[in-house]
């Protein structure tokens, strides 16, 4: 699986890129704003996990803007720091949603689920 993070802060990408590596996952590729995880989306991309919070647009914006990019369905997990108007992110086409700080547990859980549900490899 190759996943795209998505979020302004370094520090909690590396965050989030470490807890994929906790759980076995080795692939990802790193984007700092909207427009760039829409550069870098791409059929590879396996999941996206993109922070609520971008410089450039917000989370339902570049998810919005995801779902209208890809011909197929790319699961999106949000990342925020509580769990407010989530169901706004579920309506824009999110599937997932981690509470911050991001752990290996939480992430875990939504991707195995996830993977369920979409049948991932």
């Amino acid at each position: 699986m190759k996943f795209l993070v998505v979020d302004s802060s370094a520090a909690d990408r590396q965050v989030t890129i470490s807890a994929l590596k906790q759980i076995g996952y080795e692939s990802f590729v790193e984007a700092s704003s909207g427009e760039e995880a829409l550069a870098k989306l791409d059929d590879s991309i396996t999941l996206v996990i993109l922070n609520s919070t971008l410089p450039d647009m917000s989370g339902i914006e570049c998810t919005k803007a995801i779902r209208k990019s890809m011909a197929r369905v790319v699961p999106i997990i949000i990342t925020r720091n509580n769990m407010n108007e989530f169901a706004g992110y579920f309506s824009a086409g999110a599937n997932g949603c981690v509470t911050k700080p991001v752990t290996r547990s939480k992430l875990d859980a939504q991707i195995n689920t996830l993977i369920e549900r979409f049948n991932l490899s």
